[in-house]
């Protein structure tokens, strides 16, 4: 049965801030030009309130050069877990399934890899799988 976004966020283990940081700030480093990602690195080390309120400017920022617009879930297995911040709430450990349950118009991103595999999802329906490959 699957879970709606309540019973996710209930059931979630938080993920640790050392965990949590090498994850989101790695995304920012990895994924947003150097001269723009100093902001945002704050914000995710702080998890400031000004991250959700600032949110809705990332699709602006990315550097999409490394995404590619996806649909759903079955772009990655079934098996796949990693780290998702909605930009309000502390981390948390989810699966594929739980991060676009979570992040169906909503703005957040799912940390699969720290700095080389993340999907970022944007408040008005858009999914983004950003990658760097090799290294």
């Amino acid at each position: 049965m699957k879970m709606d976004r309540y019973e996710i966020y209930d059931q979630a283990k938080p993920c640790k801030k050392a965990i949590a940081d090498l994850h989101l700030l790695s995304f920012f480093k990895a994924f947003m030009p150097k001269q723009r990602n100093k902001h945002w690195i704050y914000l995710a080390q702080k998890q400031s309130k000004r991250a959700y309120r600032d949110s809705h400017k990332l699709e602006h920022l990315l550097d999409f050069n490394f995404a590619k617009e996806i649909k759903d879930e079955s772009i990655l297995p079934k098996e796949t877990q990693g780290i998702y911040w909605d930009f309000q709430e502390q981390p948390i450990y989810v699966k594929i399934e739980e991060a676009f349950t979570l992040g169906y118009y909503e703005d957040g991103i799912f940390s699969i890899e720290a700095g080389k595999k993340a999907i970022f999802f944007y408040h008005e329906g858009g999914m983004w799988l950003f990658q760097k490959l090799g290294r």
